[in-house]
């Protein structure tokens, strides 16, 4: 785990300038779904766990007394405290750490959140277990990330094409699963949204680093996609761009 852990930190330290140029349409539509979950929300202490660039982060800050925004990359924590700064928000506080092992005592936080951060884990299974872990008894945790698409066919394409794109991938879970380990872990769902994030193959690229192989690679098995998963992934060429759909899944659990 130790080896995969320091191949996202390599990769995501690589591309913390890819994501602090932009925010994507798809990035900023589950940002607002987080929002719609935290609407007239306050609590004392947040957690954004995977916080990458702060975008989550600095959205808790309006909620939160004091915001924990930890990451494994600190490229990716230098930009989170470089927005916080420009935005004059001094309760979000960067922390360098492992969401395999969240250096806080337990109950730690009253709200936990994660976004698109478990399709990276060596261990998704544990690094809920953690999120439980420090989340107080009655507290929310926001989990946004890519799902599998319940279709075989499919689930296999979209993880093997991440994976093409970006080494540091390991699977996106499929909805029941992510609901079944949540439940298992002791969080009851309270609300769920399904969503579709619509992404440009060449910013998709970009943004997660492929290498040149791998760009030419995925354009070429864009192109001769079979209709069936065209369909699936609602893959279309406007103005010689081709854009895709990834399935997305946001929920908003409480901690029994």
């Amino acid at each position: 785990m130790q080896h995969h852990l320091d191949s996202v930190r390599r990769r995501f330290d690589a591309q913390a300038g890819a994501y602090a140029a932009t925010t994507p349409q798809a990035i900023r539509s589950s940002v607002h779904a987080v929002g719609q979950f935290l609407a007239g929300r306050r609590v004392a202490r947040a957690l954004d766990v995977g916080a990458g660039p702060g975008t989550v982060a600095l959205l808790l800050a309006f909620h939160a007394e004091a915001v924990a925004a930890l990451d494994v990359s600190a490229a990716m924590l230098d930009i989170c405290r470089e927005r916080a700064h420009d935005q004059g928000l001094a309760n979000v506080g960067p922390i360098q750490g492992d969401s395999l092992n969240l250096p806080f005592p337990a109950g730690a936080f009253d709200l936990v959140a994660s976004q698109l951060m478990l399709h990276h884990s060596a261990d998704p299974t544990h690094a809920l277990a953690e999120m439980a872990r420090v989340c107080i008894a009655g507290g929310t945790l926001i989990i946004s990330d890519m799902i599998s698409p319940p279709d075989p066919a499919a689930a296999q394409l979209l993880n093997r094409f991440e994976l093409i794109r970006d080494p540091s991938h390991t699977r996106a879970l499929a909805r029941s699963e992510l609901t079944k380990m949540l439940e298992e872990r002791g969080f009851q769902i309270e609300e769920l949204q399904e969503a579709r994030a619509r992404l440009e193959l060449e910013d998709w690229l970009h943004r997660g680093g492929a290498d040149p192989a791998a760009r030419v690679h995925l354009r070429e098995e864009f192109a001769r996609l079979p209709d069936s998963l065209r369909r699936t992934f609602n893959v279309e060429l406007i103005d010689g761009v081709t854009h895709f759909n990834w399935p997305m899944l946001v929920l908003r659990t409480v901690m029994s």
